[in-house]
């Protein structure tokens, strides 16, 4: 069980976290359906995905990325995914 703080923060149990496998940087999406709140954990980008590997080419204000540049974040992405065994 957990006391609401003055800023309507909670903290989810260990047991419970560990359980979904929910880790610090992750998202907690809320919604509230027939009066209960709902919450749906979204881990954060990491790097070996594409998003991830893509990231600093979307931010507003950077240059437009080439396909070849594209090919080149790709295949190291795939590259790393394929030494990791992921």
């Amino acid at each position: 069980m957990s006391i609401v703080g003055a800023k309507g923060q909670i903290v989810i149990d260990k047991p419970l976290r560990d359980c979904l496998g929910v880790g610090p940087g992750w998202r907690a999406e809320q919604s509230v359906e027939n009066g209960r709140l709902i919450v749906e954990f979204v881990p954060p980008v990491h790097q070996n995905s594409l998003a991830g590997c893509l990231e600093a080419f979307v931010r507003p204000g950077t240059q437009p990325v080439t396909e070849e540049e594209i090919d080149r974040i790709v295949e190291r992405s795939v590259l790393e995914e394929s030494r990791n065994g992921e």
